[in-house]
């Protein structure tokens, strides 16, 4: 990382690993191929796992077995941090033990209640070390709601500066115990005008 994190103490995770393939879409065709992108980020970056030995776990954000629901941590944890190579199938042995948390492009998948459990998920995992943080950016709007056509089943549901606050400092955290930041950007492109958020919320 830029700013020299170890990336030993890196962990990724994605749906599947996948396999070493190239990148293959076929733009005139219903369906979309595209391999996963922990390999195609190899392939792009001509990185090894040897050579870029950051930890890969595959799991789904909404599986018991790879994200066991529980509360935010604000004690510290009565188990020690594991290795990280010792991770197989499971970031629930690191719940309370992570201090940073970068999840971009990924909660506007989800709907309303999916977002927010996703929300909780990662929560359990934040360390309760003031400084503690989750950042990334996503899809959003000026005022909460769908956005996109049922026509190509594009729909999304965006959040807003303000809805997002509200999620993060009161539903998932106890309120106070976390600072968010929320700033909606706006995009135009030849396909039409998007609103991107950035934001971050940071243990105190």
């Amino acid at each position: 990382m830029v700013d020299g994190w170890p990336v030993q103490n890196v962990i990724a995770s994605d749906l599947r690993e996948g396999q070493w393939s190239p990148i293959h879409v076929e733009r005139n065709r219903s369906d979309i191929t595209i391999v996963e992108f922990w390999q195609c980020g190899h392939e792009l970056f001509n990185s090894t796992p040897e050579t870029f030995p950051a930890v890969f776990i595959p799991g789904d954000v909404f599986g018991p077995e790879f994200i066991e629901p529980h509360s935010p941590f604000y004690e510290k944890p009565q188990n020690d941090r594991p290795a990280l190579k010792s991770l197989v199938n499971s970031l629930t042995p690191m719940q309370g033990h992570i201090s940073v948390i970068h999840a971009s492009s990924f909660f506007h998948l989800f709907n309303d209640d999916g977002q927010l459990e996703v929300a909780q998920r990662l929560a359990s995992l934040l360390s309760p070390a003031k400084g503690s943080i989750i950042f990334g950016s996503h899809v959003a709007r000026p005022e909460k709601g769908w956005q996109g056509s049922d026509e190509y089943d594009e729909r999304m549901f965006c959040h807003s500066p303000e809805s997002w606050k509200e999620l993060w400092d009161g539903q998932v955290f106890e309120r106070g115990t976390v600072k968010v930041v929320a700033d909606i950007h706006t995009i135009d492109t030849q396909h039409g005008r998007f609103f991107l958020m950035r934001w971050s919320v940071t243990k105190v």
